[in-house]
């Protein structure tokens, strides 16, 4: 019976709901107090694992998001470790009950956020793109694995070490090559294989990652040396983030979240907090219209393609030369 492979509510082996599901039933063996909850999303949020391995400690409450974080908050306040694990667009619902089920009684909440950013084939319904603004505005520490290994380590971490609410957030379907070739060092943000002398700093986090490495080569095509900075905690803004890029002129953030709100409005006025005086360029992204269309597609329209960040840099180089 192959019908199973055609379920589009079922997460293909390969992917990051699937690494999260497995990861949490493996932390659930050593750690008696995790539950995973979920709203009507077992098999796409990879839960099914969890569910199979520990059935007393897994909950579906259906399609009731607003019950789900509610329903976290109250086992989380007689010492449970719960995991709400639902899509990013569907959080928007418990909105409310982030803010003052879980954030103002500062519980030990952790929040998975799949199909977090651009989202393929589903329309505007379904782009993850508002959880980083709305986390992060309620002072909610998120964390934006790039590949499984990260999302294995930090998964790890926030449910053994970290309390409070917390969020990890995560894109739909399997880690990309370019991304996955990247060592899970467990810093909180990296500089990938700086170039010596470099004037200019291409920021990113979680799947975006993929274009701006992609940009960096581009860009050097063009004689111009850059540096790729990935963020893997990007609320609040890591330690030291500023010092290490204070020492650019150029600096281009890019993400695939909404611009009002973003990491990258926050990281330009850090920047300009710390007295950096350089060109902050942002790609985010603009909600008032969104394609249904694959995530290449999507990416190209909002101009968080490599080739758009590309020519970004050298419109602006050429500029401050003339």
């Amino acid at each position: 019976d192959l019908s199973h492979l055609t379920d589009p509510e079922l997460s293909p082996k390969d992917s990051f709901s699937s690494t999260f599901g497995c990861a949490l039933a493996d932390l659930g063996d050593d750690e008696p107090r995790v539950c995973g909850i979920t709203a009507a999303m077992k098999y796409g949020t990879g839960l099914n694992f969890f569910k199979h391995r520990h059935p007393g400690r897994f909950f579906d409450v259906g399609m009731a998001e607003e019950h789900a974080v509610s329903f976290a908050a109250g086992l989380a306040s007689q010492g449970l470790l719960p995991v709400v694990a639902i899509y990013s667009t569907f959080f928007q619902r418990a909105y409310d009950q982030i803010i003052h089920d879980v954030s103002l009684m500062q519980l030990d909440v952790l929040f998975a956020v799949d199909r977090a950013g651009l989202v393929p084939g589903d329309g505007a319904t379904h782009q993850g793109i508002y959880d980083v603004a709305f986390f992060s505005n309620v002072n909610i520490p998120v964390f934006a694995p790039s590949n499984y290994a990260e999302l294995r380590y930090w998964l790890t971490y926030l449910v053994r070490e970290a309390r409070g609410p917390r969020a990890i957030r995560y894109a739909r379907g399997e880690e990309k090559p370019a991304l996955a070739a990247l060592p899970c060092t467990g810093a909180r943000y990296d500089v990938l294989e700086p170039v010596e002398g470099a004037k200019v700093a291409l920021v990113s986090y979680g799947a975006e990652t993929e274009e701006i490495i992609a940009a960096k080569d581009l860009l050097a095509q063009n004689g111009v040396q850059t540096d790729c900075v990935k963020l893997t905690q990007i609320f609040p803004l890591p330690d030291g983030l500023c010092d290490t890029l204070r020492s650019y002129d150029t600096i281009l953030f890019a993400e695939d979240s909404v611009r009002t709100g973003s990491i990258g409005e926050q990281l330009g006025f850090a920047m300009q907090q710390c007295g950096w005086q350089g060109k902050y360029l942002l790609h985010a992204v603009d909600n008032t219209h969104l394609l249904h269309a694959n995530v290449p597609e999507l990416r190209k329209d909002q101009q968080l393609d490599a080739a758009a960040l590309c020519k970004d840099i050298l419109d602006y180089l050429k500029e401050k030369q003339a």
